[in-house]
């Protein structure tokens, strides 16, 4: 879909993926937008994800002194532990940047399926939960590699959304 700008005959594109309801005005003058859609929105705390993706971070680095450098498979180890704490720096720097571009700390996403909606809400929460402890490498692995996913599903979501005011809503 394209549509004229003026004078200078310049195309703007508009992209609506198909399926999707257009937004309309809730009323005559009114600058609320309403859709089907909304019954799927999902409130994101942009600050609560960063902090603890901060906090997993701080528990890989904390991982990564601890662990015993001697030989060549911990050493191996102690190499993907530096690499998850790059990657999980990474997740929490792409929500910062989120959080200063929307200017306040809560977005709201028009997920558009009641699966996308549980799919960010079931995000937010992992990224909620304490790292076990005690677990064999390989599970902290695993748990490392959903919050990776986590941060991503939220972090997709987020720069989509819209900034709201009031408390997050899951």
């Amino acid at each position: 879909m394209s549509k004229s700008t003026g004078e200078s005959g310049a195309r703007v594109l508009m992209f609506a993926p198909r399926g999707m309801p257009r937004l309309r005005a809730a009323e005559p003058g009114s600058s609320v937008l309403t859709s089907p859609a909304d019954a799927h929105a999902v409130e994101i705390d942009l600050q609560a994800q960063i902090d603890r993706l901060h906090a997993v971070k701080t528990e890989l680095e904390l991982s990564y002194w601890d662990h015993p450098g001697e030989g060549d498979g911990a050493q191996g180890e102690r190499y993907q532990i530096m690499f998850w704490i790059v990657q999980v720096a990474g997740r929490a720097a792409a929500l910062e940047g989120i959080l200063m571009h929307k200017g306040v700390p809560r977005v709201r996403v028009r997920a558009g399926s009641a699966r996308r909606a549980k799919e960010i809400g079931d995000a937010c929460r992992l990224l909620e939960t304490d790292m076990p402890e005690g677990l064999p490498f390989e599970a902290v692995r695993c748990h490392v590699a959903a919050i990776l996913r986590a941060g991503d599903t939220v972090g997709l979501a987020a720069a989509g959304g819209f900034a709201i005011d009031g408390p997050p809503r899951f």
